[in-house]
């Protein structure tokens, strides 16, 4: 069994889309945990805000079955910005990063994997963003960090960029 820990984002109709997301997540994998949701302004781009969280889940999915999973997740929830979701994993083309997402599921730790391919791990997400490392040091906060070798709650602690976020205390939809 892998345990790996996704970050989860909205900013066109989150409150339809977050909640459909993470009912998915819940039909496809066997336990699901997740963080509660933020408010963060876009980052890279001028847009409406997201809203962001982190949830940890446990399969038996090899890496590069789960890459092809997560995106056949968002095509069907709404947003993969691929061509031909059935297309080999070798052959997977970057998705655009800084737009507008209905919704967006990125692998930020599978394990304590070390990679570059399929897709890089850890994200490096986990350490520039307060929107995944907030939500990720909550969920998770003894879980070292697998290069740096620090646990998510002093990473949290330390981070000093200046970024908004906001904790929303009532989701829109109960998380279980």
């Amino acid at each position: 069994m892998n345990t790996i820990y996704l970050g989860i984002g909205s900013n066109v109709e989150p409150e339809k889309y977050i909640p459909k997301a993470l009912d998915l997540l819940k039909q496809t994998f066997q336990s699901c945990e997740f963080s509660r949701q933020f408010l963060s302004e876009s980052v890279g781009f001028s847009g409406e805000d997201f809203i962001n969280l982190v949830a940890k889940i446990e399969t038996v999915l090899e890496l590069e079955a789960l890459v092809r999973k997560l995106q056949q997740l968002e095509d069907i929830v709404g947003s993969a910005d691929l061509e031909n979701i059935d297309q080999d994993i070798n052959e997977l083309q970057p998705r655009a990063k800084f737009k507008p997402r209905t919704i967006d599921i990125d692998l930020l730790l599978y394990g304590d994997r070390v990679c570059d391919k399929p897709v890089k791990l850890p994200r490096t997400d986990i350490v520039d963003y307060a929107f995944v490392l907030w939500p990720l040091s909550e969920l998770a906060p003894n879980l070292l960090h697998p290069v740096l070798k620090i646990s998510m709650q002093q990473l949290w602690t330390e981070f000093n960029l200046p970024q908004k976020l906001i904790p929303l205390l009532k989701p829109s939809k109960p998380l279980e």
